[in-house]
């Protein structure tokens, strides 16, 4: 009764467009029909009542998938690589000559010049990211681990509580690692190598090579001092690579010449010397020639 009357007191016009509504309508329907193969007979709708718990039942599904939707974004977050300083919470770039830094653990860095660090601590591990050169004396924390993903490289460094030195410059072929004090493990997606004081690793590519650094010879870009003494041809030039980022690759003139020199040792250590007066002394202790030029070090007979 009410509807009829509601219907009586439509216009005419808009009675028209009521009609117009449920003719376009009809016709989507009928497209729907003939591009899906369904039946256009229409049934009358049958009214079923769902049970309270059925939808009790429901709400608990929707929660529960809900719940699992946020724990997989909780797990996302909480797994992320940080593989890059952009990703990290916190950065730092060296632009003096070096720059001594102490991060919120106590962990101490001293980064050379141009070198920067990406660092990001959470509740369980501590994360840092490098690009150039740096050396860590890592604060002990047995709750927390410590990494250095190498910018650029798929390597990174597990510190178990020690005092290294990475040399991860922009430019290179390879990177290394150096134990001053404890030990750490290096890991690639092909092998993993554990490392203790005294000894340093060549990373290229995937690739981990493994070298025992000479018991006398040392060196230490953070306090500019090199003694090369008792180190061979090919410690020799791993130490100026350590020393040295300007070196970006080494090019030696008959090939093998460098690992073929094992008998002359250096009995030389050098203090703040430029790189063009250590090779001129270098290359007077082994008789042999060794110059720097555009980025790289050529070593001939």
């Amino acid at each position: 009764m009410n509807r009829n009357i509601e219907i009586d007191n439509i216009s005419a016009d808009q009675l028209h467009t009521l009609e117009a509504i449920r003719a376009k309508k009809e016709d989507v329907w009928q497209n729907i029909c003939r591009q899906t193969g369904m039946n256009n007979t229409k049934q009358a709708a049958k009214v079923v009542e769902m049970p309270k718990k059925r939808w009790a039942w429901n709400v608990g599904i929707a929660a529960a998938v809900s719940a699992l939707v946020g724990l997989g974004s909780l797990m996302y977050i909480n797994s992320r690589t940080i593989d890059e300083i952009d990703d990290c919470a916190n950065s730092y770039y060296a632009s003096a000559d070096k720059s001594v830094i102490t991060l919120e653990d106590g962990t101490e860095v001293i980064l050379a010049k141009g070198a920067s660090i990406g660092y990001e601590f959470t509740d369980n591990k501590r994360t840092v990211v490098l690009k150039g050169q740096a050396c860590f004396d890592v604060a002990k924390d047995e709750n927390r681990t410590f990494s250095v993903f190498l910018q650029g490289r798929d390597a990174k460094v597990e510190v178990l509580g020690t005092c290294f030195v990475i040399d991860n410059i922009d430019g290179r072929e390879t990177s290394g690692v150096t134990v001053k004090r404890g030990h750490v493990r290096v890991n690639t997606p092909y092998r993993t190598t554990d490392l203790k004081y005294n000894e340093r690793v060549i990373i290229s590519g995937s690739a981990i090579e493994k070298l025992n650094i000479s018991q006398t010879a040392s060196v230490d870009w953070s306090t500019d001092k090199m003694d090369l003494r008792g180190a061979t041809l090919s410690e020799t030039v791993d130490g100026l690579l350590a020393m040295y980022p300007e070196i970006k690759n080494i090019k030696e003139i008959p090939a093998g010449l460098i690992k073929s020199e094992t008998q002359t040792k250096v009995t030389s250590k050098f203090d703040k010397e430029s790189l063009d007066n250590v090779l001129n002394e270098l290359s007077m202790h082994f008789g042999i020639k060794m110059k720097f030029d555009g980025g790289s070090l050529i070593i001939t007979r």
